[in-house]
């Protein structure tokens, strides 16, 4: 009776160990990082991610898988003995990004308490130049009829911003902003476009405006409607 208490003893204590061991995935300071107020221009970011295994067993890095506009370099260790530190680099894409942005980069792994561990990533996009909304919306027109479209432009800086040259595709395109025009600091600029389409069907149109700030070089607006002929669906 003894001996069978002892033997179940003996085999609760090593089956309470085997399962207290374990992989354990950590990343070393903290589970984000913050660029703070970053510029467009500064594009791309870039950081270093390091992981340890705080476990008493290898851990096993499955995947490493960014979100859309993010990207990471293969992780350079993806079997971590304990106290063993990997590392995986980071880039983050600014295009066409304004305001507060967050991605995540996610880690799968053999830990059973965490399988999936992600990590964060912040920043706030500071964009001299924004738009509103992001295209021309000229709708829908009669052909030979002319169209309009409005946007706002704001310029977020404390400094005015001076127009140096604008470009229009197609030249029938006309637009309420030229060479020499002044964007004032911290103030919105009611852009006004009209154009007369000539056939039925989708019709398109681009503006590109380049300015004297070093930050924002240009500006580039691209809007669409759609014509009908007098009478028809199309």
């Amino acid at each position: 009776m003894m001996r069978s208490f002892v033997v179940y003893i003996i085999m609760y204590f090593a089956l309470t160990l085997s399962t207290m061991a374990q992989a354990k995935i950590d990343i070393i300071g903290g589970m984000s990082y913050d660029w703070g107020t970053v510029k467009p221009i500064e594009s791309p970011l870039k950081t270093r991610i390091m992981i340890t295994n705080k476990g008493d067993e290898p851990l096993r890095i499955y995947e490493v898988k960014p979100a859309c506009g993010c990207t990471t370099a293969p992780i350079d260790k993806d079997v971590l003995l304990p106290g063993d530190t990997a590392t995986v680099d980071v880039t983050l894409d600014l295009k066409n990004t304004d305001g507060k942005l967050e991605k995540m980069v996610s880690f799968m792994s053999n830990d059973p308490v965490t399988p999936t561990a992600r990590f964060k990533l912040n920043a706030n996009v500071i964009v001299p130049l924004s738009k509103s909304p992001n295209y021309l919306p000229f709708g829908i027109a009669d052909v030979g009829s002319e169209a309009e479209a409005r946007m706002i432009i704001t310029n977020n800086t404390e400094k005015d911003i001076t127009v140096m040259r604008v470009v229009t595709t197609p030249l029938n395109l006309n637009i309420n902003i030229d060479k020499g025009t002044v964007l004032k600091a911290g103030e919105k600029f009611e852009v006004i476009s009209k154009m007369k389409p000539s056939k039925g069907g989708k019709f398109e149109c681009a503006v590109t405006i380049t300015t004297d700030n070093i930050d924002a070089p240009r500006l580039q607006m691209s809007g669409w409607g759609k014509a009908k002929v007098a009478n028809n669906n199309e």
